[in-house]
């Protein structure tokens, strides 16, 4: 018998099985043979795809734990350029009221939120 490939666009099982009735001088042992070659190619392509697919969800877990951890760090990141923000902007306040004349860079620096607590 001839190679079918099974996973082809145009292979049609109802025109494969009657193509093996139409054969006249096929016998039982051919068609159990065909039978137990059916099974083997099922159960090879059932054991491939479970195996692809606990693979993709695994590197789905991976991707889905590597998110979250970036997520959390854009997180900390974000709280921490707010605190520095805040430590700058005390510092340009402290420097601004030290300086004789109000700096460009300064005031800029500070424009945009509200300056800190003036301490005594």
């Amino acid at each position: 018998m001839s190679r079918i490939n099974f996973g082809a666009a145009d292979f049609s099982a109802e025109d494969y099985v009657y193509g093996l009735c139409d054969i006249p001088d096929i016998t039982l042992a051919d068609i159990q043979a065909q039978q137990e070659r059916l099974k083997r190619h099922t159960e090879t392509n059932s054991l491939a795809l479970r195996a692809n697919v606990n693979k993709n969800y695994a590197n789905f877990i991976e991707t889905a734990k590597e998110t979250s951890n970036i997520l959390l760090c854009r997180g900390h990141l974000g709280a921490c350029m707010r605190v520095r923000s805040f430590h700058l902007c005390g510092l340009a306040l402290v420097i601004r009221c030290t300086l004789p004349f109000p700096h460009p860079v300064l005031i800029c620096c500070c424009a945009f939120r509200s300056p800190p607590a003036v301490l005594p």
